[in-house]
């Protein structure tokens, strides 16, 4: 084999050359899609309309009285007109239905990482909390506002349900209302399918949550909410975009405001 002017050998040959060329890797996308089942309690309305649907049925004919023979061609018409009425009683069926289609939609971008979905938590119940003082007068509350303290705030009422004594987690709910003299009324409602993640540590239930946070009129929504709940207290981080936007710590020394005990499987 000679060589050209590079030393590589001969350009003119068909032999191969040592060279790999790049090459194109498609990689195959395999989706699993993520389907939810949503609701909407709507009102229809139609108009109605009736048109009238008269038909005459056959005419039978008599005589009347006895034939005459007359000398001229009377004035004639070429038919008889008369109006009638009669009230009618119209009966009918409606049948109301929907369907749906999707309209708008599009992606809110989060951010990104290496390696598949990490697995969805598994909210394993631990501990059983329930709320057992309707009238909360023993429980002590501090809370702020975007930074602010929120001056003689009262939490009430406030109703807490954390996994069912058989550890069942269906039914679990956090709800609280926070009253001040210097703000607006703050309030959320966390139900169990809002729950993300839950541990504990001996008689410490810690939860996440992500859901809505009502401030007077307005709404924030997907709120994540830190949960600390313990015999004697509880409290709440609300936060959103790494932003604490609501916090609130409530106490007591009542031992019949928060029933908490390991829960046990049925």
């Amino acid at each position: 084999m000679s060589n050209n002017d590079c030393g590589c050998g001969n350009s003119s040959t068909n032999e191969t050359s040592p060279v790999v060329q790049n090459q194109r890797v498609v990689i195959q996308q395999v989706e699993t899609p993520c389907t939810r089942t949503f609701h909407e309690t709507v009102t229809e309305a139609a108009e109605l309309i009736i048109t009238p649907n008269i038909i005459s049925g056959p005419t039978s004919t008599r005589c009347v009285g006895e034939p005459r023979i007359v000398t001229t061609f009377p004035t004639v018409q070429p038919d008889c007109r008369f109006t009638v009425e009669q009230d009618v009683c119209a009966q009918f069926e409606v049948t109301f239905g929907a369907h749906a289609e999707v309209g708008d939609t599009g992606v809110i971008c989060g951010e990104p990482g290496t390696g598949p979905c990490p697995p969805p938590p598994s909210n394993t119940c631990c501990l059983a909390v329930a709320e057992t003082n309707q009238g909360n007068t023993d429980v002590t509350t501090t809370a702020t506002l975007n930074g602010n303290p929120l001056e003689a705030a009262v939490a009430s009422p406030f109703s807490i349900k954390i996994c069912s004594p058989n550890c069942e987690l269906e039914g679990s709910h956090f709800n609280l209302e926070v009253h001040s003299t210097t703000s607006p009324d703050v309030h959320f409602e966390i139900n169990h399918q809002e729950i993300t993640e839950m541990s504990c540590n001996g008689l410490t239930l810690n939860l996440t949550a992500v859901s809505d946070l009502h401030i007077g009129s307005g709404t924030l929504n997907n709120v994540t909410f830190n949960i600390t709940i313990n015999p004697t207290s509880f409290s709440v981080v609300a936060s959103l975009g790494g932003n604490t936007i609501f916090t609130s710590t409530s106490t007591t020394d009542s031992p019949d405001v928060i029933d908490i005990a390991p829960c046990n499987p049925s």
